[in-house]
């Protein structure tokens, strides 16, 4: 059953981005807030210590209560709609607990400028790509959660056209663009376009922005059957992203989050 109505699939022609709410249920988003408040503190004793970092990003992947979320039917619907096609294929990412800014701790809880996260300089193919982020707690305007500039996806080769000989292709100079900070409540799932320069504004609600990223691409025919027995084998053992086994981007004390509690029990949309 369709999860987006001609609506929402008209906004997200327009704007670039939808909302679906009640994308999971209440059990998933405790079980979300069980895993955080053991990996790096939910207490506000905690913040600001490590394993909390500026960055915001919690380098866990492989835990069950992140599996729960991506297998849900709700979620897998919401994708597939945008993309049109039921062979769509999961995307390993990570959580992310951004605390409010403070004056005895710079770096935390800070705006992150508009950007893309793939380069908008010509070498892209033009296909649709998505990225989604799942609100584990309410998340207002001024909690840091995600901001965007609606409707931009439309204007890409008109900002790139515009943008001087040091443009890397992800971070243009934004001249009158204007950012918005996109509200959510528990459970919403927002989904984007790759196109649309997003990032967030500061967090100067003094509560911590809960999220989860969650990612779907549309399966590839030029994937070989092997290669897809490869992938699920890799999520079924619990094996941490490429990202992880080098340790170039996960320093310590992080680095136990790449590394499961145990294997992933996965439902049919996976295994």
């Amino acid at each position: 059953m369709p999860v987006l109505s001609p609506d929402d699939h008209a906004f997200f022609d327009e704007h670039g981005y939808v909302i679906v709410h009640d994308a999971v249920p209440r059990e998933d988003l405790d079980a979300l807030l069980e895993m955080i408040d053991r990996l790096v503190g939910l207490d506000p004793s905690t913040w600001y210590k490590p394993p909390h970092h500026d960055g915001a990003f919690i380098e866990a992947y492989q835990q069950q209560a992140l599996w729960n979320t991506r297998q849900r039917p709700r979620v897998h619907a919401a994708f597939a709609g945008l993309f049109g096609t039921e062979k769509v294929t999961v995307g390993v990412d990570r959580a992310s607990m951004n605390l409010p800014i403070h004056p005895d701790h710079p770096g935390f809880g800070e705006s992150l400028p508009m950007h893309w996260d793939v380069r908008m300089d010509g070498s892209d193919d033009g296909r649709l790509g998505l990225q989604g982020v799942l609100a584990i707690t309410d998340t207002t305007e001024d909690m840091g959660g995600v901001a965007c500039v609606p409707g931009v996806h439309k204007r890409v080769a008109e900002i790139v056209a515009r943008q001087g000989p040091g443009f890397n292709g992800m971070r243009p100079e934004l001249g009158d663009l204007k950012a918005k900070a996109i509200p959510m409540k528990a459970g919403d799932l927002l989904i984007w376009t790759v196109r649309l320069l997003h990032g967030s504004l500061e967090n100067r609600s003094g509560r911590p922005r809960l999220a989860q990223y969650i990612k779907f691409g549309r399966a590839s025919d030029s994937v070989t059957p092997e290669q897809y027995a490869q992938r699920k084998k890799v999520f079924a053992t619990g094996a941490p992203p490429a990202r992880c086994k080098d340790n170039a981007q996960v320093e310590q004390p992080r680095q136990w989050a790449c590394r499961p509690d145990h294997q992933p029990n996965l439902t049919e949309l996976v295994s």
